[in-house]
């Protein structure tokens, strides 16, 4: 039985030109190099998600919130607030999200569970009673949503006597 293999010669009509071999060189270096561009960058960690800490200070609150600034849709994300008052926190501690933020991400859980909630429209309110000492810690379980988004900002405000205290201002940018 024999195996027949069939060559393609070349003709000089059809190899390209040096110019044309040299632009075509010249792309796939291009090419290569934006691929090692890539491939560096998600090394090095610049194309993943990022978490920002955003601070301020305001009626004898500092009120600190550590949130996505850049999030990948059905990835877990990390969202925490931490509250200082150096004179405590009295009877209660009330603090105000913003809704229409955490509308595109899933609550799982949240840590330690407040004592009660409640929704002015604008605003999802989680209130403690008596929280003991000077500082106290939330933190919210939830992975972003899918879908198209681009970006959102959001603000977190400790309520004193039913108004903000002081407020921490966001912005997280979704990414495929």
């Amino acid at each position: 039985m024999e195996t027949a293999t069939r060559t393609r010669t070349t003709s000089p009509g059809d190899a390209l030109s040096e110019k044309e071999a040299r632009r075509f060189r010249d792309l796939r270096r291009v090419g290569i190099a934006f691929l090692a561009a890539i491939v560096l960058l998600a090394a090095t960690g610049l194309l993943g998600q990022k978490t920002t800490t955003a601070k301020a200070t305001g009626g004898g609150y500092t009120l600190s919130v550590t949130y996505p600034s850049v999030v990948h849709p059905g990835v877990d994300v990390r969202f925490e607030i931490v509250v200082s008052n150096p004179n405590g926190f009295g009877k209660s501690l009330s603090i105000a999200l913003d809704h229409h933020y955490f509308d595109l991400f899933d609550l799982n859980s949240l840590r330690p569970d407040p004592d009660s909630s409640s929704s002015n429209g604008t605003a999802l309110v989680y209130t403690w009673d008596s929280p003991p000492g000077t500082t106290f810690r939330m933190s919210l379980d939830m992975y972003a949503e899918y879908g198209e988004h681009f970006g959102l900002d959001g603000r977190t405000s400790v309520l004193a006597g039913g108004s903000p205290a002081v407020t921490v201002r966001y912005h997280t940018r979704w990414v495929p």
